[in-house]
Protein backbone atom coordinates (compact mmCIF):
# COMPACT_ATOMS: atom_id res chain seq x y z
CA UNK A 1 0.00 0.00 0.00
CA UNK A 2 0.85 3.76 -0.24
CA UNK A 3 3.43 4.95 2.25
CA UNK A 4 2.56 8.48 2.19
CA UNK A 5 0.65 10.63 -0.61
CA UNK A 6 0.53 14.05 -0.55
CA UNK A 7 -1.80 15.87 -3.16
CA UNK A 8 -4.86 18.29 -3.00
CA UNK A 9 -7.19 15.07 -4.53
CA UNK A 10 -6.27 11.52 -5.17
CA UNK A 11 -4.82 11.35 -9.03
CA UNK A 12 -7.27 9.42 -10.86
CA UNK A 13 -5.15 6.65 -13.10
CA UNK A 14 -5.69 6.29 -16.74
CA UNK A 15 -5.16 2.90 -18.80
CA UNK A 16 -1.76 2.09 -18.11
CA UNK A 17 -1.54 3.37 -14.70
CA UNK A 18 -0.26 6.61 -15.02
CA UNK A 19 -1.99 9.74 -12.86
CA UNK A 20 -3.73 12.05 -14.41
CA UNK A 21 -3.87 15.71 -12.86
CA UNK A 22 -5.54 18.57 -14.12
CA UNK A 23 -3.35 21.34 -14.99
CA UNK A 24 -1.12 23.50 -13.19
CA UNK A 25 -0.37 21.73 -9.72
CA UNK A 26 2.39 20.00 -7.42
CA UNK A 27 2.55 16.08 -6.21
CA UNK A 28 4.76 14.30 -3.47
CA UNK A 29 4.22 10.51 -4.17
CA UNK A 30 6.50 8.24 -1.69
CA UNK A 31 5.22 4.85 -2.32
CA UNK A 32 5.95 0.88 -1.69
CA UNK A 33 5.11 0.35 -5.08
CA UNK A 34 6.96 0.91 -8.13
CA UNK A 35 7.24 4.33 -10.22
CA UNK A 36 4.50 5.78 -12.21
CA UNK A 37 4.21 9.18 -14.56
CA UNK A 38 2.18 12.28 -14.45
CA UNK A 39 0.02 12.75 -17.10
CA UNK A 40 -1.36 16.48 -17.19
CA UNK A 41 -4.62 16.52 -19.34
CA UNK A 42 -5.07 20.26 -18.99
CA UNK A 43 -3.45 23.61 -19.95
CA UNK A 44 0.27 23.95 -18.35
CA UNK A 45 0.93 27.42 -17.73
CA UNK A 46 3.60 26.87 -14.71
CA UNK A 47 1.79 30.42 -13.13
CA UNK A 48 0.86 28.14 -10.21
CA UNK A 49 2.20 24.32 -8.66
CA UNK A 50 4.98 24.62 -5.91
CA UNK A 51 6.15 21.82 -4.39
CA UNK A 52 8.03 23.01 -0.82
CA UNK A 53 10.01 20.87 1.45
CA UNK A 54 11.59 22.47 4.10
CA UNK A 55 15.24 21.84 5.60
CA UNK A 56 14.50 19.14 8.37
CA UNK A 57 11.97 17.00 6.09
CA UNK A 58 13.19 13.45 5.12
CA UNK A 59 11.36 12.01 2.14
CA UNK A 60 12.39 7.97 2.64
CA UNK A 61 11.40 5.04 0.07
CA UNK A 62 13.46 1.67 -0.85
CA UNK A 63 10.82 1.65 -3.63
CA UNK A 64 9.77 4.55 -5.88
CA UNK A 65 9.52 8.49 -4.98
CA UNK A 66 7.99 11.37 -7.31
CA UNK A 67 8.24 15.04 -7.14
CA UNK A 68 6.57 17.02 -9.47
CA UNK A 69 5.47 20.56 -9.73
CA UNK A 70 4.12 22.91 -12.54
CA UNK A 71 6.21 25.98 -11.63
CA UNK A 72 8.86 25.64 -8.31
CA UNK A 73 10.06 22.75 -6.30
CA UNK A 74 11.98 24.39 -3.25
CA UNK A 75 13.97 21.54 -1.74
CA UNK A 76 16.13 21.62 1.73
CA UNK A 77 15.14 18.83 2.37
CA UNK A 78 17.15 14.72 2.61
CA UNK A 79 16.19 12.05 0.35
CA UNK A 80 16.59 9.15 1.92
CA UNK A 81 16.45 5.85 -0.80
CA UNK A 82 18.31 2.55 -1.06
CA UNK A 83 17.93 1.84 -4.30
CA UNK A 84 14.34 2.06 -5.93
CA UNK A 85 13.23 4.75 -8.16
CA UNK A 86 13.16 8.18 -7.79
CA UNK A 87 11.64 10.78 -10.39
CA UNK A 88 11.82 14.41 -10.49
CA UNK A 89 10.22 16.52 -12.68
CA UNK A 90 9.88 20.18 -12.75
CA UNK A 91 9.40 23.63 -14.92
CA UNK A 92 13.33 23.23 -15.53
CA UNK A 93 16.01 21.29 -13.52
CA UNK A 94 19.01 22.84 -12.16
CA UNK A 95 22.21 20.85 -11.17
CA UNK A 96 25.44 21.89 -9.20
CA UNK A 97 25.44 25.96 -7.42
CA UNK A 98 22.89 27.76 -9.03
CA UNK A 99 22.33 31.28 -8.00
CA UNK A 100 19.71 32.21 -5.57
CA UNK A 101 16.06 32.11 -6.58
CA UNK A 102 16.89 30.08 -9.70
CA UNK A 103 13.41 28.83 -10.79
CA UNK A 104 12.56 25.16 -11.05
CA UNK A 105 13.93 22.28 -9.23
CA UNK A 106 17.51 22.72 -7.96
CA UNK A 107 19.56 20.05 -6.58
CA UNK A 108 23.22 21.72 -5.41
CA UNK A 109 24.78 18.12 -4.44
CA UNK A 110 22.81 15.41 -7.09
CA UNK A 111 24.21 12.88 -4.50
CA UNK A 112 22.05 9.72 -4.48
CA UNK A 113 21.83 5.71 -3.89
CA UNK A 114 19.59 4.30 -6.83
CA UNK A 115 18.50 1.86 -9.39
CA UNK A 116 16.87 4.42 -11.54
CA UNK A 117 16.91 8.16 -11.92
CA UNK A 118 14.21 9.80 -14.19
CA UNK A 119 15.19 14.08 -14.76
CA UNK A 120 12.08 15.70 -15.97
CA UNK A 121 12.43 19.15 -17.37
CA UNK A 122 9.63 21.27 -19.25
CA UNK A 123 12.59 23.68 -20.25
CA UNK A 124 16.14 22.84 -19.79
CA UNK A 125 18.81 20.75 -17.42
CA UNK A 126 21.19 23.59 -16.28
CA UNK A 127 24.46 22.05 -15.23
CA UNK A 128 26.64 24.55 -12.84
CA UNK A 129 29.92 23.98 -12.56
CA UNK A 130 31.94 20.69 -12.18
CA UNK A 131 28.96 18.12 -11.23
CA UNK A 132 29.29 14.72 -10.61
CA UNK A 133 26.10 12.77 -11.47
CA UNK A 134 26.14 8.91 -11.02
CA UNK A 135 23.46 6.44 -10.23
CA UNK A 136 22.36 2.80 -12.39
CA UNK A 137 19.83 3.96 -14.82
CA UNK A 138 19.61 7.75 -15.93
CA UNK A 139 16.57 9.10 -18.34
CA UNK A 140 16.58 13.00 -18.43
CA UNK A 141 13.71 14.45 -20.43
CA UNK A 142 14.72 17.90 -21.84
CA UNK A 143 14.96 20.28 -24.33
CA UNK A 144 18.74 21.09 -23.93
CA UNK A 145 21.41 20.06 -21.26
CA UNK A 146 23.23 23.47 -20.93
CA UNK A 147 26.77 24.15 -18.76
CA UNK A 148 26.50 27.31 -16.95
CA UNK A 149 29.79 28.54 -15.09
CA UNK A 150 32.05 25.86 -15.66
CA UNK A 151 35.24 27.60 -17.19
CA UNK A 152 38.11 24.65 -17.06
CA UNK A 153 35.85 22.35 -14.89
CA UNK A 154 34.41 18.89 -15.70
CA UNK A 155 31.04 17.68 -15.61
CA UNK A 156 30.31 13.94 -15.75
CA UNK A 157 27.54 12.00 -15.57
CA UNK A 158 27.83 8.12 -15.11
CA UNK A 159 26.00 5.16 -15.49
CA UNK A 160 24.87 1.95 -16.62
CA UNK A 161 22.12 3.28 -19.30
CA UNK A 162 21.66 6.59 -20.27
CA UNK A 163 18.59 7.36 -22.21
CA UNK A 164 18.26 11.03 -23.61
CA UNK A 165 14.45 12.34 -25.16
CA UNK A 166 12.37 14.93 -25.00
CA UNK A 167 8.60 15.14 -24.96
CA UNK A 168 8.12 18.30 -25.69
CA UNK A 169 10.11 20.52 -23.79
CA UNK A 170 10.67 24.05 -25.02
CA UNK A 171 14.36 25.38 -24.78
CA UNK A 172 16.06 28.36 -23.72
CA UNK A 173 18.58 30.11 -25.44
CA UNK A 174 21.85 28.63 -25.69
CA UNK A 175 24.85 28.67 -22.77
CA UNK A 176 28.06 30.65 -24.24
CA UNK A 177 29.79 28.26 -20.94
CA UNK A 178 32.83 26.74 -22.10
CA UNK A 179 33.75 23.43 -19.79
CA UNK A 180 33.76 19.73 -20.74
CA UNK A 181 30.98 17.15 -20.48
CA UNK A 182 31.66 13.60 -20.21
CA UNK A 183 28.63 11.07 -20.54
CA UNK A 184 29.97 7.20 -19.86
CA UNK A 185 27.47 4.78 -19.28
CA UNK A 186 27.70 0.60 -20.63
CA UNK A 187 24.69 1.82 -22.67
CA UNK A 188 23.80 5.33 -24.19
CA UNK A 189 20.72 5.82 -25.93
CA UNK A 190 19.70 9.07 -27.94
CA UNK A 191 15.78 8.75 -27.58
CA UNK A 192 12.89 10.35 -29.12
CA UNK A 193 12.42 14.34 -30.07
CA UNK A 194 15.21 16.87 -30.57
CA UNK A 195 17.01 18.31 -27.65
CA UNK A 196 20.36 20.44 -27.36
CA UNK A 197 23.45 20.16 -25.25
CA UNK A 198 25.23 23.94 -24.99
CA UNK A 199 27.60 25.48 -22.87
CA UNK A 200 30.57 22.82 -23.08
CA UNK A 201 33.50 23.32 -25.70
CA UNK A 202 33.73 19.32 -25.45
CA UNK A 203 31.24 16.55 -25.08
CA UNK A 204 32.53 13.26 -24.49
CA UNK A 205 29.76 10.45 -25.31
CA UNK A 206 31.69 7.14 -23.57
CA UNK A 207 29.63 4.10 -24.42
CA UNK A 208 31.45 0.42 -23.39
CA UNK A 209 28.70 -1.35 -24.97
CA UNK A 210 26.30 0.83 -27.34
CA UNK A 211 25.43 4.16 -28.54
CA UNK A 212 22.29 4.37 -30.28
CA UNK A 213 20.75 7.23 -32.01
CA UNK A 214 16.84 7.95 -32.64
CA UNK A 215 16.22 11.27 -31.76
CA UNK A 216 18.47 14.43 -32.81
CA UNK A 217 20.92 15.77 -30.91
CA UNK A 218 22.87 19.25 -31.54
CA UNK A 219 25.45 20.40 -29.73
CA UNK A 220 26.55 23.83 -29.63
CA UNK A 221 29.85 25.59 -28.24
CA UNK A 222 31.74 21.94 -29.04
Amino acid sequence: SEKRLVTSNTPALDDAGNSVISSDGALLRVSSFGQTEIVRDGNVTGNAGVLIVEKGAKLQSDNSMLLDSTRDTIFAGDIAMNGGSLALNASRISLGNAPANTSGLVLSSPTFNLDELKLNSRRDLDIYGAVNLKTKELAIDAAAIRGVDNADKTAAITADNITLSNHGATPSSNSNATGTLNLTAKNIQLGSGQYAISGFNQVNFNASETLKGLGQVFATNT
